[in-house]
């Protein structure tokens, strides 16, 4: 086997993990407007939907760890020229940010949402509008932040 079909395979991996990810923040974005519309209504069905959010940062989590694996499998096959090159660290710190947004900001909102209907349940039947503005905040960005990780890989500025 020669480096251009482990290069090709890694790429194929990366590309998929992107794709999982992406993927993942829009589900998960649907999940929310799901929650929403439940919301006040039927309480019960809306905790079930929370609950699914809440755990669903694995998924990405995951993705974010194989794009990151698979990126560097690349980096070492081609012996970092592409880490040289403004794209390149456009990209990566965009990837950066992404995955600690996942971790930090995402994680944090739907947990704390989760506590609330912990606590008490009638929360759900409240005034919900600050993790609304949140979370559309965190999707609108994260899904332009993808199309700039998309664009800034096709075309390869430098």
């Amino acid at each position: 086997m020669n480096t251009s079909f482990f290069y090709q395979t890694f790429l194929t991996i990366h590309l998929s993990a992107l794709a999982v990810m992406a993927g993942s923040t829009l589900i998960n974005y649907l999940g929310f407007q799901t929650l929403w519309k439940l919301l006040p209504q039927d309480a019960i069905r809306a905790e079930g939907v929370l609950l699914f959010l809440s755990r669903f940062g694995r998924v990405i989590g995951i993705g974010a760890a194989v794009l990151i694996i698979s990126g560097l499998g690349m980096m070492v096959l081609t012996k970092g020229v592409y880490g040289e090159q403004l794209w390149f660290r456009i990209k990566f710190a965009i990837v950066v940010f992404i995955v600690a947004n996942v971790f930090v900001y995402r994680r944090r909102i739907a947990f704390k949402l989760q506590r609330l209907v912990d606590i008490d349940r009638a929360v759900l039947t409240g005034d919900l509008s600050y993790y609304r503005t949140q979370t559309r905040n965190f999707h609108i960005l994260h899904f332009i932040l993808f199309f700039v990780i998309i664009t800034i890989s096709v075309f390869k500025f430098n």
